[in-house]
């Protein structure tokens, strides 16, 4: 079975777009026999994160939130992923939903 880890937050104006959207993603994923795993609000960390692709080992993650030129933010801002820990993806295929975020973390 295929594993999706799903990270969302609701926390600003800009991210309940994203939040409400990964709705629909869930629900394909669900429907194609995807085994789902969410990650929300104060849970979407940088710890929590970690911790769950080491666990799961999921096939495709998808951020959403805030994010710049190096990195992935979750709740309030916090950095999710960087240079420094963009190994921990090397096994998943991301789809990031988050401005300018893969302009150095998709060659690190």
């Amino acid at each position: 079975m295929k594993r999706l880890l799903l990270t969302r937050t609701n926390h600003d104006i800009g991210n309940h777009y994203l939040y409400a959207y990964s709705d629909e993603i869930i629900i394909d994923a669900t429907d194609h026999n995807w085994n789902v795993n969410t990650i929300e609000n104060e849970k979407n960390n940088k710890e929590e994160i970690s911790s769950r692709i080491e666990r799961t080992k999921p096939n495709l993650i998808v951020f959403n939130g805030h994010g710049n030129v190096d990195r992935i933010c979750g709740y309030r801002g916090e950095c999710l992923v960087d240079a420094s820990s963009a190994s921990l993806l090397a096994n998943a295929a991301v789809f990031a939903r988050s401005c300018s975020a893969l302009e150095v973390l998709s060659v690190a």
